[in-house]
């Protein structure tokens, strides 16, 4: 019965697998439109809009989460 169900999920796996395979090959993938000129002259943030405080709040959590990690430790993190 093993060998059955066996058979029935490698030929199931096979079929998906050929089914995945043919959508990929089929679906065309349409390009994007350029932006207008209006969309691209939106002005993105620089760092002078954020405050300092936003990079010692990400390296605090950054500590708090290697402190808490298992088998982790703030040397250990620094070389990950």
């Amino acid at each position: 019965m093993f060998k059955q169900i066996s058979r029935f999920l490698r030929s199931l796996l096979s079929g998906l697998t050929a089914g995945l395979i043919f959508a990929a090959l089929t679906t065309s993938v349409a390009a994007q439109p350029a932006p207008s000129p209006e969309e691209s002259r939106v002005p993105a943030p620089t760092a002078s809009q954020f405050s300092g405080q936003l990079v010692l709040d990400w390296m605090q959590l950054s500590l708090l989460l290697a402190q808490q990690t298992p088998g982790m430790s703030p040397p250990v993190t620094a070389r990950a």
